[in-house]
């Protein structure tokens, strides 16, 4: 240690104090923490950390505890290591092997804290170190309120005094069941009622419900929408609107049987559509790239 002592009324004074430095007796630190596959990982999958430890101290370490955690899944896994050598007056490191941590099917997608805990000194001693992986959702347990609509035909022309009937299909694409609730708003040129408008679906499960828009006779001709809210509780899940074009007279709408063939076939089609894009989603595979992440 280099001192120099400086005095307005004298010349300085400069002395050289030498000081003897040893290592701490047990000291020990986390010097990497490496994740496969990556710093992202999928809902069901596993991560397997790694984690280097670092000796700096002047003692061997025996019986390490090295424990790996996502506190927010509860999820944890722990390995013991012997011993932790020092090389003498150098920083020696030790591997510890691989761990397994399952990540839960049903985790939501989001960043999670990673966080490492090192016990030595016959577990009085204790270092922490922290990072993050972020988890990618399973499709098969998320969205469990997710609903598929589809309308046919949406827009209708009606007569004045006559009854457009529309369907809707719903399907759950959730999975768990879920109960449905269907509310219209149409204004005072039309009124509607439903075939049903409680509905519950098993997961994966459609149902068409029918709604019936009967025109007012002094409704004015012109384009007009009917909304139906679908909700589950008190929670409104999708809006769709209904248009009708209404027209005068007897013989300017499409006929009720007319329009429930229409709405038939389109809702036919649309259901084995979706059925078709909920199933190949269902069975597709993701093809994740293997990366690993250090921190």
């Amino acid at each position: 240690l280099h001192l120099n002592i400086y005095n307005s009324a004298s010349a300085p004074v400069s002395k050289i104090v030498k000081l003897n430095v040893e290592p701490a007796r047990h000291a020990l630190d986390i010097k990497e923490v490496t994740l496969f596959p990556g710093s992202s990982v999928k809902a069901g999958r596993s991560l397997h950390p790694t984690v280097l430890l670092e000796n700096y101290g002047d003692k061997d370490q025996k019986d390490v505890k090295v424990t790996v955690s996502i506190p927010a899944l509860g999820v944890t896994a722990s390995k013991y290591v012997d011993v932790v050598k020092t090389d003498g007056n150098n920083v020696d490191y030790e591997d510890v092997e691989e761990m397994f941590l399952p990540i839960p099917a049903t985790a939501a997608e989001g960043d999670y804290e990673v966080k490492v805990t090192v016990m030595y000194d016959d577990l009085r001693e204790t270092v922490t170190k922290s990072g993050t992986v972020h988890v990618v959702a399973d499709s098969k347990f998320s969205g469990s309120d997710k609903l598929v609509l589809a309308v046919g035909p949406s827009t209708q022309t009606v007569a004045t005094g006559k009854t457009a009937t529309y369907g809707v299909a719903l399907t759950n694409a959730g999975t768990s069941s879920k109960a449905y609730t269907l509310e219209a708003v149409t204004g005072d040129w039309a009124t509607a009622t439903f075939s049903d408008n409680l509905i519950v679906l098993e997961p994966g499960k459609n149902k068409v419900v029918y709604v019936n828009v009967a025109v007012s006779g002094d409704a004015a001709a012109g384009n007009h929408v009917a909304s139906v809210a679908i909700k589950s509780g008190d929670e409104v899940l999708e809006t769709v609107s209904l248009n009708a074009n209404v027209v005068a007279g007897e013989n300017g709408g499409v006929s009720l049987r007319n329009g429930l063939e229409l709405a038939l076939i389109v809702l036919v089609v649309l259901l084995v559509l979706i059925g078709l894009i909920i199933g190949f989603s269902r069975l597709r595979k993701d093809d994740d790239e293997e990366e690993q992440t250090y921190y």
